[in-house]
């Protein structure tokens, strides 16, 4: 399958995640706004962290870009930044 088949052209992906330290961090404020993006027409999710992408896939069938956040001393944000973490995100 290509990613054309599952994000067709003109398709809106939606990102669900929540800063740290903030009050929205919490799995089920996620799955809620997974919800919300799917019922506002969203055709794929993009979600941070292995807790948040197992229990999104949980409830729905849209596709899901999954990604790990790790912040650096520098205040860096790097975006899956090696390989390690990715197993975790597509199990």
């Amino acid at each position: 399958m290509d990613l054309k088949d599952l994000l067709p052209f003109k398709s809106i992906v939606v990102s669900c995640q929540a800063d740290p330290d903030t009050p929205t961090n919490f799995v089920e404020m996620i799955v809620a706004f997974s919800q919300s993006a799917e019922m506002g027409g969203a055709n794929g999710l993009r979600l941070e962290g292995t807790a948040n992408v197992t229990a999104v896939r949980q409830t729905t069938s849209l596709p899901i870009i999954a990604i790990h956040k790790s912040y650096s001393a520098d205040e860096k944000v790097l975006i899956t930044g090696d390989h390690t973490s990715i197993p975790s995100l597509i199990k």
